[in-house]
């Protein structure tokens, strides 16, 4: 790991006359190379830029022999290492600085790639121009280039930028136990979030001490779910055993502003409650919140000591030292934004525990999504609203009967319809037609039903509300029932010798019947 700390530049300012020497021109290199490195290593980042796979070298019949392809990389100082054209020289990575003298039944090996200058085009000096001596000699030129190393311990690539946000303190310690308690150190109006309690044992357990927690979270805060905050440890306990219970918390409130703090006692057997150290929490805007955050990952990334290589890929070595396989999934990139990646990264922390709807939803299907581990309520089965009485009454339940009499018809692919399963709807109504004469026609408006296949009667109505059943030689009636729209029209024809000003068509149409066999009769004398 190499600490790097920020420090004022300075640069050459030239003037007619000033005499250049090694010294300044040394600065000028320094200032342009420190500064270029400085935004490299900030905004960037470290890791792989473009390229530098790993495979197998085709041309080592031992197995040994490593191919890196051409790439482009940053280290942690923010220098670029180039590696111009694929690298084939590698054909034996026991060669290697770092490689271990032994491999005791195989080993995990990380391959790193180092940033490294040669010098190049040795000449003489002036001073000594006639002179053969070495130490005459000094380089023309310096080649930016690289090296390679591996290492039996892997980088450490974690920063913990998703807890820069985050406060672990230890809230309660006896001589068996240390308890203690992460909490966000910031939050946002409306956000929830979890609070973790973590028991660690400092000494093998004598007996089965239960240390009971009850954490006090007022106002704006209200408690979503929690486990059961009792840790109860059997006799025999390891030291260093660790347990973890945790609680959700929600910001009720929409104001910004002020800190809170998260309390609580701890019951250890019959002692008396003993207070847990609070933990504070700030309540800030969006804006605030996302700038505190930065603000944090840049003093970090000022102050703090890092990786001095780029690990390439991740290598497994048998015995006889031959490679049996090369993983590339621990690589280190960089980004376009450091800090963004982070940022978004941390956003998808939940990523796995509930799968994106994208990914489950099945085209003209349904649409499951199966989860477990879920605690409080959203371990709860989903409850439907159910309104009846034209809406004077509901009910709410997670799961429907569905009793006797009753149907259910799927209408599509994410409705169904709940009709009686023995009922008749029966449909009827009234044509009227009027200012006839013999011969006249007449057509009906189209008549809207919710039949599939309706059987349909009819007859004449007079003002006497006697229903007279028509003949074709009187009234000629042509019922037509379109069956993709359910639209029912009646053609009518009178053919009477004397009628009234107005008549009237009743008609009826009911569902079609199950038709049964034919039965037959008897006379009876």
């Amino acid at each position: 790991m190499t600490p790097v700390h920020l420090h004022a530049f300075e640069r050459n300012r030239y003037y007619s006359g000033k005499l250049m020497t090694v010294r300044d021109f040394q600065t000028e290199q320094s200032y342009l190379n420190e500064k270029r490195h400085l935004l490299n290593r900030l905004v960037h980042g470290c890791g792989i830029a473009y390229g530098l796979q790993v495979e197998a070298l085709s041309a080592s019949a031992d197995n040994r022999g490593l191919l890196i392809r051409a790439g482009v990389a940053i280290d942690g100082c923010g220098r670029e290492i180039v590696v111009s054209r694929d690298y084939d020289q590698l054909t034996d990575i026991g060669k290697l600085d770092g490689y271990p003298a032994e491999t005791d039944g195989g080993k995990t090996l990380y391959l790193l790639l180092n940033y490294e200058e040669c010098s190049r085009e040795r000449m003489h000096t002036k001073a000594h121009a006639a002179s053969c001596c070495c130490e005459a000699c000094e380089a023309n030129k310096i080649l930016e280039g690289f090296s390679l190393s591996v290492s039996t311990t892997a980088p450490d690539t974690s920063d913990g930028f998703c807890s820069l946000m985050g406060d672990t303190r230890v809230i309660f310690q006896d001589s068996n136990v240390t308890i203690e308690r992460s909490a966000p150190l910031a939050v946002r109006p409306g956000e929830a979030f979890e609070v973790a309690l973590t028991l660690t044992t400092r000494r093998t357990i004598d007996g089965s001490p239960r240390y009971v927690i009850a954490e006090q979270t007022k106002l704006p805060f209200s408690l979503l779910h929690a486990d059961d905050l009792t840790f109860a440890l059997e006799n025999g306990t390891a030291k260093g055993s660790r347990i973890e219970k945790r609680y959700a918390v929600r910001v009720e409130t929409v104001e910004t502003g002020g800190t809170y703090s998260i309390t609580g006692t701890v019951n250890v057997g019959n002692q008396i409650a003993s207070e847990l150290e609070p933990s504070n929490v700030d309540i800030l805007s969006p804006h605030l919140y996302r700038q505190q955050q930065m603000e944090r990952y840049l003093a970090q990334l000022a102050e703090g000591s890092i990786p001095s290589a780029v690990l390439i890929a991740t290598l497994s070595v048998n015995a006889q030292d031959v490679i049996s396989n090369i993983d590339s999934s621990d690589r280190m990139y960089v980004y376009g934004n450091a800090y963004l990646d982070k940022r978004l990264g941390c956003d998808e922390e939940g990523y796995g525990k509930l799968p994106l709807h994208a990914w489950t939803h099945q085209a003209g299907g349904s649409d499951p999504i199966e989860v477990t581990g879920l605690r409080g309520t959203l371990a709860d089965a989903q409850k439907v609203a159910i309104s009846y009485n034209d809406g004077k009454d509901k009910a709410i339940a997670s799961n429907i009967r569905i009793g006797d009499g009753l149907t259910v018809e799927e209408l599509g692919e994410d409705s169904v319809q709940i009709r009686a399963a023995n009922a008749m709807q029966v449909y009827s109504g009234t044509v009227v037609f009027k200012n006839s004469s013999r011969g006249a026609v007449f057509v009906s408006d189209m008549i809207k039903l919710d039949l599939d296949d309706p059987l349909v009667y009819y007859g004449m109505d007079d003002s006497r509300s006697v229903l007279t059943f028509t003949n074709r030689t009187d009234i000629e009636v042509i019922a037509t029932y379109i069956r993709g729209e359910k639209l029912l029209r009646f053609r009518i024809t009178d053919n009477r010798e004397t009628r009234t000003e107005i008549s009237t068509l009743r008609w009826w149409a009911i569902p079609k019947t199950v038709e049964m066999q034919e039965a037959g009769s008897k006379r009876l004398d």
